[in-house]
């Protein structure tokens, strides 16, 4: 669960700390922490896949508003 909202059980390890940074930055982003971001990148990411991440998780909690109304 990343900040009330729950994520799919059968997410992959990665793919869970993906989701478990990118919602809380849609719903709150001066919360997210440089450790957060630093955690999430490691040696595989780039910041630029960072930026898609944040985008993606702003457009999914749009959709989401939208869909909750």
């Amino acid at each position: 669960m990343a900040r009330g909202v729950p994520l799919p059980e059968d997410l992959s390890p990665t793919d869970r700390r993906g989701a478990e940074l990118a919602v809380p930055a849609a719903q709150d982003p001066e919360k997210t922490t440089e450790d957060d971001v630093a955690a999430w990148l490691g040696d595989t990411y780039t910041q630029h896949c960072l930026l898609h991440l944040f985008a993606f998780g702003v457009v999914a909690g749009v959709e989401r508003d939208f869909t909750d109304r």
